[in-house]
């Protein structure tokens, strides 16, 4: 191992086209921050250049540093001597470099050294750590700008150690990589189906592509083998009473299966268990006695969590039910011309609607339980009107992202199917940018202010982008024969 091998470990694990988007973000790191840093003139405002480069420190270490673990599982696998200490010291270089240069940039900008060094480090070790769990554990990740935003107000506290606090959480996350890694390397089945399955190996398509390969993904999504990979008690249990040619709305669940299959109540509740423990730890530290100084600290953080799960929550169950419709009618899908056989369907606008009910209500009920979550938190932790009115922004694009989607499919005109996963994928990232708004709007209202408008205008282009599919795809199916002809 020597110098030239080091500097080669980043061309041989990552792609081009992900070097040139880290390369983007190192130089929005650089330049933003700083320039904030320089114009910054109030006390209050001291971190938040820090905070955000913390934040695309985080991205370095999802996109980045996390795809090394793909390379030092084929290392293994192909038995190459002295590969796995090269890789990891090839990730460590890397690394340090990535923080080195924003650290230094800041500090010369007037930032405090230590203070800067540790944020930094903390933000890539979140997104390396995120990288190597299991997907389930990527619903959390929305939770890091609430998390800067204690971090900052913990830094305001005179008299505590929050640098060492930092260091501590830093070690922490390293440990967890560190275990992770270890553990993913020498499975006998590194890429194998799994419910534990790191996000790392489970998107390893789009690192070794270059770019998402969706028609891949979707057709992966609800296959036997991702079925088998699943723990016994997450596996559906289909309730099949009340069904029948006297309730045709139910038959067609059934039929269409996946997400919208009718499951008994224990089904239901097992499958919803990852989501449902969070909030209910939630709610529980929001009626918890906390102490005064930590009151508002531990309710901004609670507001945060919410905004997040019912954001993602609601976005996800309208991808997952497009996925499956996609897969229902594409040409590839043989079985499509079998609903049709159903009895007492019917026909023509009847069948439409039967159709339409069958596959959106289902979505639209939890979309509302989650609604009504958000908006009893906000009215118990009393949330002030930005966060408030970009959290509903967000509800209303997940709910007509479904019945947009649907119309597109069933009337003939889809678009092409990454754009779901695009729509989807910005809708996520705009959760996170929503609820760092908010953090950053209480630091300075100037600087929330352009976030909070940015994201706005996002999502207003794409809810009026979901108004056109639907009202196209509206025109095509009532221009089309019959709804069970695919694509």
């Amino acid at each position: 191992m020597n110098a030239a091998t080091l500097v080669m470990v980043p061309l041989r694990a990552t792609l081009a086209s992900t070097r040139w988007i880290t390369f983007v973000v190192l130089n929005l790191m650089l330049l933003i921050p700083v320039a904030l840093q320089i114009t910054q003139s109030m006390p209050k405002t001291a971190l938040l250049a820090p905070l955000i480069s913390g934040y695309g420190e985080f991205f370095v270490g999802l996109l980045f540093v996390a795809p090394f673990l793909l390379m030092a599982i084929d290392t293994r696998q192909l038995r190459i001597p002295h590969s796995q200490s090269t890789i990891i010291f090839g990730m460590m270089l890397y690394s340090a470099l990535w923080i080195a240069l924003p650290s230094i940039a800041l500090t010369l900008a007037g930032a405090d050294f230590v203070t800067v060094l540790a944020i930094q480090t903390v933000g890539l070790l979140f997104g390396l750590t995120f990288g190597l769990l299991p997907r389930a554990f990527l619903i959390f990740a929305g939770l890091t700008p609430t998390l800067l935003r204690a971090m900052h107000m913990q830094a305001h506290h005179p008299g505590k150690p929050t640098v060492a606090l930092m260091w501590l959480v830093a070690l922490v996350l390293a440990l967890i990589a560190a275990f992770c890694w270890r553990r993913q390397v020498r499975v006998v089945d590194p890429y194998g189906e799994g419910f534990n399955k790191p996000l790392v190996v489970r998107s390893r398509a789009s690192y070794r592509h270059g770019s998402i390969n969706w028609n891949d993904w979707a057709a992966a999504s609800g296959s036997i083998s991702q079925m088998r990979s699943l723990p016994r008690w997450m596996l559906a249990v289909a309730n099949i009473r009340q069904s029948g040619p006297q309730n045709p709305v139910r038959s067609l669940r059934i039929g269409l299966g996946g997400w919208l299959l009718p499951k008994t109540w224990q089904s239901t509740l097992r499958q919803s268990a990852l989501v449902l423990a969070p909030i209910v730890l939630v709610v529980a530290l929001m009626y918890a006695r906390i102490p005064v100084p930590a009151l508002r600290l531990s309710r901004d953080f609670a507001f945060g969590v919410v905004v997040w799960i019912t954001g993602f929550g609601s976005m996800f169950l309208g991808l997952t039910t497009v996925v499956m419709l996609q897969q229902r009618w594409s040409r590839t899908h043989a079985e499509l011309a079998l609903l049709a056989l159903l009895p007492r369907l019917g026909n023509g606008e009847r069948l439409k609607r039967y159709l339409l009910r069958a596959s959106v209500l289902p979505t639209f009920f939890w979309q509302a339980a989650l609604i009504a979550l958000l908006l009893a938190t906000a009215g118990v932790l009393r949330a002030n009107g930005l966060n408030v009115m970009t959290a509903l922004l967000i509800q209303l694009i997940a709910v007509a992202f479904t019945p947009a989607f649907a119309f597109a499919i069933f009337g003939g005109r889809p678009p092409v199917q990454w754009v779901a996963g695009l729509i989807a994928g910005v809708t996520f990232t705009l959760v996170g940018c929503g609820t760092a708004a908010a953090s950053v709007f209480e630091i300075s209202r100037t600087y929330g202010s352009i976030m909070a408008i940015s994201s706005t205008a996002i999502l207003f282009a794409i809810l009026a982008f979901l108004v056109w599919l639907g009202v196209r795809g509206w025109r095509g199916l009532q221009e089309r024969p019959h709804p069970f002809l695919a694509n």
